[in-house]
C-alpha cells in the first residue's frame, strides 16, 4: 500500500499532540484519540450530564469513511475481538450500499434522458 507513514499535518482546526507513553510502554490513549479527532478520522461527542465528569462517544469521521470504509472497520474489529462480524451490521451495510447504488443509478438515468 502506498500510504504515508504519518497523516498530513492538521489544519487550522487544531494542533497534533505528541503521543507520549506511560512507563515507557503504554501509549497515551487520550492523546491518540484526540489526534484522530483533529485529523477528522473520528468524531467526538460528549453525552454526559456532569461537566466535571464528561462521558465521550466516538464515531467514524469523514476521513475514515472515505479512506477505510465501514466494511473494513467491521471486519477489523471482529478480527481483533476474535469473533465473527455482527450479521446485523453487515445487513445494514448491504442495505445502505444497495440504496446508494439505486439512487446513483436513478440519477444517472434521469440525466441521460
Amino acid at each position: 500500500e502506498s500510504l504515508p507513514p504519518r497523516p498530513p499535518p492538521a489544519s487550522s482546526s487544531g494542533v497534533l499532540q505528541t503521543i507520549t507513553t506511560v512507563n515507557g510502554q503504554t501509549p497515551d490513549v487520550d492523546a491518540l484519540l484526540n489526534n484522530f479527532v483533529i485529523l477528522d478520522y473520528l468524531w467526538k461527542s460528549d453525552f454526559g450530564d456532569d461537566p466535571s465528569d464528561p462521558i465521550y462517544s466516538y464515531a467514524m469521521g469523514p476521513k475514515s469513511a472515505l479512506e477505510v470504509g465501514r466494511r473494513q472497520i467491521i471486519y477489523f474489529c471482529s478480527e481483533i475481538l476474535d469473533e465473527q462480524p455482527d450479521p446485523t451490521m453487515l445487513q445494514e451495510l448491504e442495505e445502505d450500499e444497495n440504496g446508494t447504488q439505486t439512487q446513483t443509478q436513478m440519477q444517472a438515468t434521469s440525466t441521460t434522458q
